[in-house]
């Protein structure tokens, strides 16, 4: 509550607290109401009317909907966010040792871990460097490390066909929040006295209509915006970059602070065109002929009389091309069509959700190709074994396609990225003294070689492909393509081969970390337990596994 300094403020607002208490029975707790000097007398020790027992304070914090306000007047943005890092890091260490997959670990980033912070990035405007301090911890706790993660951030922010796992992109995500804002504003059936401030700060700049503005019309605008929150909401919302380019875009161009619209003022009084809320290029138009107002219909409409020269400057300065464009494609129903980034914004779906991903594809575009493409498949070209024409979206598609299970679509993952240690990866970090293979002893132990080209490992292969061929409609042969990234088709028809492709890998790596030899009776057991898993896991009314009935490995 914010009171005016005077005598009478304090006494009428609690005594009319007081009054609804004795109605309502909801009384107020003096013992826990502080109460505190803003604007010239903040950090003041005067204290107004000690009788109501208030609690006056002039330093530390108060807490208001979540939010720590210093009484001091200072910065209160970075102690919530300190407040909250903190507060994420204790709740991260909790799931540490609970042996989550990636998976799940970005489940929990998003979910419990985002979640916190949704209010102040909603609010406050945030500084880049706290934003990368969020993402450090979210990262640090998904690679168990504060070291470079395994596979770039870039490519973790994408999704799963480009070989992401959809972890959000912090630094997106508090634009997204930052424009559901706008989509505030213009639900002119909410008067909230808040918007009359942005009202009254934008009289002169067009108030809502600047939000059809142009990316360069947006950032000139924000140049005359002192408040820094709006500033940030205007720059996010320019970073959207929606040039006119529809008939519908054009009509609903502003005509105030327009960079295509170079009106001058020493032509036209500007102010006419506010108070007579003149703010579209389609306000110019007559909706029955798809024309432009003459000057005598103009001065008609809108009750204002005019020089000829005035009108004229008015509507020379609309560019030619879209008065070309409204001449040839106009038609009366794209008046009532707005522009489609203002329609999004009016949709039923979340404003926050559809926004983060068109900045988040705006933020990809805008990187070099060589962040956004894993370097894994950089590695794997090396390889000369490695099909050159391999369609790597059907790669990375396939783990989350053919299983529910996070842990091998995890293991999958770590393989597609060359990620997965072995004892040539464990030999860098230290761990390791040797990078021999842990079943032949005698080669470099690369994710290939032991999945693979090791000879103890391609006689499980080779046994394998054999019962596929002798039991199934499969006709396969073994090679390394199909075991390392399995059979390139997201088809229900191949959904069972590829998973048994991963469950084969799995078991080979499960052996490795365990020290023992793979064997083809191991295989048997592993394969039976895990598809009796799986058919547990999807629809009664599936046929995935109904062509390998016939096969050693299928569960009784």
């Amino acid at each position: 509550m914010y009171l005016n300094d005077d005598d009478n403020s304090i006494i009428s607002s609690v005594s009319l607290i007081e009054e609804f208490g004795t109605c309502s029975g909801l009384k107020l707790n003096k013992s826990k109401t502080k109460v505190f000097w803003i604007g010239k007398k903040v950090g003041s020790n005067e204290i107004k009317h000690p009788e109501l027992d208030l609690q006056w304070v002039n330093s530390g914090y108060v807490s208001s909907l979540g939010i720590l306000i210093p009484v001091d007047g200072s910065d209160a943005c970075s102690h919530n966010i300190n407040v909250k890092k903190k507060a994420i890091e204790k709740m991260l260490n909790c799931w540490v040792y609970r042996g989550l997959t990636l998976i799940g670990k970005v489940l929990v980033c998003k979910t419990l871990g985002l979640s916190k912070i949704v209010h102040l990035l909603r609010v406050f405007s945030v500084s880049d460097s706290d934003l990368k301090s969020l993402e450090e911890i979210f990262f640090n706790f998904i690679w168990n490390s504060p070291k470079p993660s395994l596979v770039k951030r870039d490519v973790m922010i994408q999704g799963k066909e480009h070989g992401g796992l959809g972890m959000t992109d912090i630094f997106c995500f508090s634009k997204a929040l930052k424009v559901t804002w706008i989509k505030k504003l213009l639900c002119y059936a909410d008067c909230s006295d808040w918007k009359y401030v942005f009202m009254n700060m934008t009289k002169q700049l067009g108030q809502n209509s600047i939000w059809y503005l142009d990316k360069k019309s947006l950032m000139k605008v924000s140049n005359l915006v002192n408040n820094s929150f709006w500033k940030g909401v205007i720059k996010n919302w320019a970073e959207l970059d929606f040039s006119p380019s529809s008939i519908s875009d054009i009509l609903y161009s502003p005509l105030l602070r327009n960079f295509n619209i170079p009106i001058s003022a020493n032509i036209f009084p500007l102010k006419l065109l506010n108070t007579n809320e003149i703010y579209f290029v389609q306000d110019l138009i007559n909706h029955n002929t798809g024309k432009f107002l003459t000057q005598t219909e103009f001065e008609r409409k809108y009750k204002i009389k005019l020089h000829f020269l005035q009108y004229g400057g008015l509507i020379s300065a609309i560019p030619k091309e879209w008065k070309t464009k409204i001449k040839e494609d106009y038609d009366i129903l794209a008046l009532a069509e707005e522009p489609i980034h203002i329609e999004n914004l009016n949709s039923k779906t979340k404003t926050s959700k559809l926004f983060y991903a068109k900045f988040l594809e705006i933020y990809l575009k805008n990187l070099s190709e060589e962040k956004t493409i894993p370097t894994a498949i950089k590695g794997w070209g090396e390889c000369a074994w490695v099909r050159p024409d391999i369609n790597w979206e059907v790669v990375y598609s396939i783990p989350s396609a053919v299983t529910k299970g996070s842990k091998l679509t995890e293991f999958q993952f770590l393989v597609n990225h060359k990620a997965l240690y072995t004892n040539s990866k464990l030999l860098k970090t230290g761990t390791l003294a040797s990078e021999r293979c842990t079943f032949c002893f005698y080669a470099r132990e690369t994710i290939e070689h032991l999945l693979y080209f090791c000879e103890l490992s391609k006689s499980v292969w080779i046994q394998f492909f054999e019962i596929i061929r002798n039991n199934t409609e499969f006709n396969l042969n073994c090679e390394p393509n199909l075991v390392i990234f399995g059979f390139l088709d997201l088809s229900e028809k191949y959904s069972a081969l590829n998973l048994l492709i991963i469950l084969v890998k799995r078991y080979l790596y499960v052996c490795r970390c365990r020290e023992n030899m793979p064997s083809n009776e191991g295989l048997k057991n592993f394969l039976k337990h895990n598809i009796k898993i799986d058919i547990y896991s999807i629809k009664r009314e599936s046929n995935k596994w109904e062509k390998f009935k016939n096969c050693s490995f299928y569960p009784e």
